[in-house]
């Protein structure tokens, strides 16, 4: 059920990193490393993976060899935070909570609006994240009981379906006191016969020409929630690596479709639902990339947007833009536009990953803004 509480079968490696399990056949499975050493190590899904949901699926009909993995050494970060997984009546809940960076800060250069890291909670819904990057992360939970509704964590709230909403945690360079309280609402047991799969992908304006698969960008990790007209939710499903999704056992009338993925602006799709004609649904819904505004401090009338490889900004009608300077972290001028007019527009294919200040100097004064470009 989309990896919720599965049956775990362990062993250990020698002391060459060597292991060997004996499994029942004609499963399938994931496989997930975790070194003894936690100080030193970080834990890895097969293949390559952070998460279960990004984890490749062994379907075991035979002996499988090379099913390795490559550990990556941990961050040495003394900082963290713990929190804990409830229900509305704040009995505890078993979970997977992810941390995902939304917003490196200082010279960190980890990719923003990825999963950091996955942890699972004990049985009392207790959860710790230490050694973090540092930056601003939101928190997705997802109860291993199905009962439960995913979402992400919002102060003093249950989990929302939309990461937009949920409340910031900046992590810097100390453990943060504060026990965050993850709170999840009840699921609508009602079942049905009805279904809606497909897979999400990124929107890259490409269309595609008829129904052979094309080159694509699917997004995993994305929350897709069916709610009835009530707003309560039917079922939901987290993407797999591939994107795809599957809601099932619906009842008919009137389903919302919602879909949340850090980083991209969400996606809700309305269909309605019946046992005559209308009772199996299969879409292929595109998300957008977010595109992040910051707005002046210097009440100049300026604010910025920035994409992944542009740079727009505009200006109150009164405010003139004389010059436009961008600046690399050791103070040198790496692009420049004079007198460029309204709204600037400035690419930003040339530059490196890195952090950015963008100096913007106006009939007003100056004013200065930082940027982050991460691909």
């Amino acid at each position: 059920e989309n990896i919720g509480n599965i049956p775990q079968f362990v062993t250990k490696t020698d002391s060459e990193g060597k292991y060997e399990i004996s499994l029942p056949n004609n499963f399938s499975y994931i496989a997930h490393a975790i070194p003894l050493d936690k100080s030193s190590y970080l834990d890895q899904y097969y293949y390559l993976a952070t998460s279960p949901y990004n984890a490749d699926i062994l379907v075991l009909n035979q002996d499988l060899d090379d099913v390795n993995f490559y550990l990556k050494e941990r961050q040495k970060y003394q900082n963290g935070f713990a929190g804990v997984v409830v229900d509305k009546d704040r009995n505890p809940i078993e979970s997977r909570v992810f941390a995902i960076l939304i917003q490196p800060s200082g010279d960190n250069f980890n990719k923003p609006n990825a999963t950091v890291r996955v942890v699972e909670t004990d049985k009392d819904g207790h959860f710790l994240f230490q050694n973090l990057p540092l930056g601003k992360y939101v928190l997705l939970s997802v109860p291993k009981d199905k009962r439960y509704v995913p979402g992400y964590y919002k102060a003093n709230d249950f989990a929302t379906l939309k990461w937009r909403e949920a409340t910031q945690i900046e992590v810097g360079e100390f453990m943060i006191q504060v026990v965050y309280e993850i709170k999840h609402k009840d699921r609508l047991s009602l079942k049905g016969l009805v279904s809606y799969s497909g897979r999400v992908e990124e929107n890259t304006g490409i269309i595609k020409i008829l129904s052979e698969p094309q080159c694509c960008n699917p997004i995993s990790e994305a929350l897709v929630c069916a709610l009835d007209k009530d707003g309560n939710v039917l079922d939901y499903y987290v993407t797999d690596k591939y994107g795809n999704f599957a809601l099932e056992e619906l009842v008919p009338g009137d389903l919302r479709i919602v879909v949340s993925k850090v980083g991209y602006e969400d996606a809700e799709i309305f269909v309605t639902a019946d046992y005559e004609s209308n009772y199996q649904f299969y879409n292929e819904i595109l998300l957008s990339k977010e595109v992040s505004l910051v707005e002046s401090n210097n009440n100049l009338g300026i604010s910025i947007l920035q994409s992944e490889n542009n740079l727009t900004i505009n200006s109150a009608p009164e405010t003139v833009i004389d010059n436009v300077r961008i600046y690399d972290l050791f103070g040198n001028l790496v692009s420049e536009s004079k007198s460029p007019g309204k709204p600037v527009q400035i690419r930003l294919d040339a530059l490196s990953n890195g952090v950015y200040f963008v100096r913007v100097a106006t009939n007003k004064g100056i004013d200065n803004f930082k940027i982050s470009i991460v691909r």
